[in-house]
């Protein structure tokens, strides 16, 4: 009988292959695991925002109320995520670090230089009769959907006076 040899592909490098395969199984299996912590770390992310909406405001019906005037007017915008991104962009790890120290006013100037930016260039909205800030709509928006999983629908005060 003969022996059959595959010179190109010794049994050294089938264990140099084996390796890197085992290799690049362990980092697909530690990227997984980062995956998980990290998605365990954004179910918790709302809890910063939940402090710093407490700090930052008294009344939480009348920002609720207004929160859901502003995602009645732009539902687009219904997204948590998507609220801290454009209001807390491109800082919002510093932001969150911040907050869980109890330090607000970087967030708070912050917020009010985008607020002041748009309405020097008209990115404004007319709710109920108020013309806020694109920015400040979404602060109201963030915080009712930050305090509420599901947004309260309230009537506009037209409508009220309509029944």
């Amino acid at each position: 009988m003969k022996e059959y040899s595959n010179k190109k592909f010794s049994r050294r490098k089938f264990l140099f292959l084996l390796g890197f395969a085992g290799l690049g199984t362990l980092t697909y299996s530690i990227g997984n695991l980062t995956s998980f912590f990290v998605n365990l770390s954004n179910q918790k992310s709302g809890e910063w925002l939940d402090r710093y909406f407490s700090n930052l405001f008294g009344d939480k019906r009348s920002v609720k109320m207004t929160g859901n005037l502003y995602l009645q007017h732009r539902p687009d915008e219904n997204d948590k995520a998507f609220l801290t991104k454009k209001l807390c962009s491109p800082k919002e790890n510093y932001f969150r670090d911040l907050v869980d120290q109890g330090k607000y006013d970087p967030l708070n100037k912050h917020i009010l230089k985008n607020h002041l930016t748009d309405f020097e260039q008209g990115n404004v909205v007319n709710i109920d009769g108020w013309i806020i800030s694109q920015t400040e709509g979404r602060v109201y928006a963030l915080a009712t959907l930050v305090w509420n999983r599901q947004p309260l629908i309230f009537r506009s005060s037209k409508y009220r006076h309509r029944l």
